[in-house]
């Protein structure tokens, strides 16, 4: 309902009720902001949601094509991230998500290994 009487909710109190309701919608409404900003280059937002996305727990293999988009951009925004700032946590993520493509292509090249080699190149790219 948008009259004045109701006005819509505020993003700050939708995002913090998906915190507090549901770990797996939270991650989703963080990550498709860090891809956002990842997409449109806005390095400052994407470097604070990177951080609050690293912060949430992981238990589930749910979803395998939702997690592997996942590991694979923040892998990119992680090494995009540490070539800006030099802190080792980033790189340390980056070639974490690029373990896991690595596991992952064993399993199915076609689907993984692309995605494999352009971390690899984002790795490389810290260097």
């Amino acid at each position: 309902n948008l009259d004045n009487n109701n006005p819509p909710c505020e993003e700050t109190t939708m995002e913090h009720d998906l915190l507090a309701r549901n770990p797996f919608q939270a991650t989703t409404f963080i990550f498709q902001k860090l891809y956002i900003s990842f997409l449109f280059r806005e390095y400052d937002q994407m470097k604070s949601l990177a951080e609050q996305y690293f912060q949430l727990p992981f238990k589930s293999w749910t979803l395998i094509f939702s997690t592997s988009a996942r590991v694979f951009i923040s892998g990119l925004a992680s090494f995009w991230i540490y070539r800006q700032i030099g802190d080792i946590i980033w790189i340390e993520r980056g070639q974490k998500a690029k373990k896991i493509l690595s596991h992952w292509t064993g399993s199915c090249e076609w689907n993984f290994s692309n995605k494999y080699y352009l971390l690899e190149a984002e790795e490389y790219w810290c260097n």
